[in-house]
């Protein structure tokens, strides 16, 4: 990172989040409401995704975001059709344990070079979220 990162949990309100969020040129992170948020405030969003359905949940629109994970036989595990699966996910976590970071990085520069020439605003902070 070329500038300075910063903690999402310190802000306060959902206001103070999305007004943070708007000022970053990238979001990594979790399947989470931080990371909904963040693909709503426009900002490029690199999501991971474990044992849950990131057809269903990824961010929106699919095109301008990118979604990191693994394409494994029991994927997703939490929800299988239309019925509750396994909600704690299995004990290996193969899902997530075996994601390695590289695809996450290379996932994040992929997207930053696409949006390089966009028309958003030069980030006054990079924002991310482990968790």
């Amino acid at each position: 990172m070329r500038a300075p990162s910063v903690l999402l949990d310190e802000q306060q309100t959902p206001r103070e989040l999305a007004a943070t969020l708007r000022r970053a040129r990238l979001f990594v992170g979790n399947d989470s409401g931080v990371m909904h948020c963040a693909a709503t405030m426009g900002v490029p969003t690199v999501a991971v995704f474990g044992p849950s359905n990131h057809g269903a949940w990824g961010p929106y629109p699919p095109a301008q975001h990118r979604v990191v994970s693994l394409n494994l036989p029991c994927s997703p595990c939490i929800h299988h059709a239309f019925s509750l699966g396994t909600p704690q996910g299995c004990p290996p976590r193969m899902c997530l344990n075996e994601l390695e970071p590289a695809l996450v990085i290379s996932a994040a520069r992929e997207l930053l070079a696409a949006t390089t020439g966009s028309s958003r605003a030069p980030a006054t902070a990079e924002v991310g979220r482990v968790g």
